[in-house]
């Protein structure tokens, strides 16, 4: 497993969860290392797609309290538009401008559904 350039505590700097993102972080490692360093990215730049990746993909698990109202009983939460890929939430967006190539945005969009044909 390639070195991971975030921490959990890193993460909960820009997420506002209680959740592990430790697996996301996992997976945000994984994706960044395979596609993107080989691109010749900085590694603070690589540093920062981890982090948000990772955000955007803990989001989708915890989405993020961004209103309560007490007496009207009204909470809001940011959640993340399942099946709309990184524009689903504005970490993803985020990721979009600092991967100026645009991979990871031509990756989400070149994915289609699987199908299975039994003959």
């Amino acid at each position: 497993m390639a070195n991971q350039r975030v921490v959990d505590s890193d993460v909960k700097q820009i997420l506002r969860t209680t959740i592990d993102t430790q697996p996301y972080i996992v997976c945000a490692t994984l994706v960044v290392t395979e596609r993107l360093v080989p691109v010749g990215y900085s590694a603070d730049r690589l540093r920062q797609i981890e982090l948000y990746l990772s955000a955007h993909l803990a989001s989708l698990q915890d989405p993020g309290l961004i209103e309560l109202t007490a007496d009207g009983a009204t909470a809001r939460y940011d959640r993340g538009k399942l099946g709309t890929g990184l524009n689903g939430t504005q970490y993803g967006q985020q990721i979009q401008w600092l991967d100026y190539l645009g991979i990871l945005a031509h990756d989400n969009a070149t994915m289609r559904p699987a199908t299975l044909r039994v003959d």
